[in-house]
């Protein structure tokens, strides 16, 4: 999880276009007309594509079910939508497909 916060706080958001000021935004189009949903899931998807090294989604995984993560996360979780949209989509994603921590070699004594 610190590694995700790390790349979190400093990477370069390559996922936030402009298009969502903050989760709040997103919520909105989320639950809006098909055009905006379909705007809303194809951010998340782009955002899921961009973080792709910092999450270990399966390919198995369809762009609905990213979206219906992200949905659950900016609903139970309304004290964090004024955080910028590309940042919630990575911390909601990354509850669920966090890559494995790596042992790093250490002996266990």
């Amino acid at each position: 999880m610190k590694k995700l916060l790390f790349l979190l706080l400093f990477s370069c958001s390559t996922a936030h276009a402009g298009i969502y000021e903050n989760g709040n935004t997103l919520l909105r189009d989320m639950d809006g007309t098909e055009m905006a949903k379909m705007y809303a899931l194809g951010y998340i998807t782009g955002a899921a594509d961009a973080y792709n090294e910092a999450l270990c989604i399966p390919q198995t995984v369809t762009k609905g079910q990213l979206n219906d993560v992200v949905y659950r996360f900016l609903k139970i979780n309304p004290q964090h939508r004024d955080l910028p949209a590309d940042v919630l989509v990575l911390l909601s994603l990354g509850e669920h497909w966090a890559c494995p921590k790596k042992d790093k070699g250490r002996n266990k004594s």
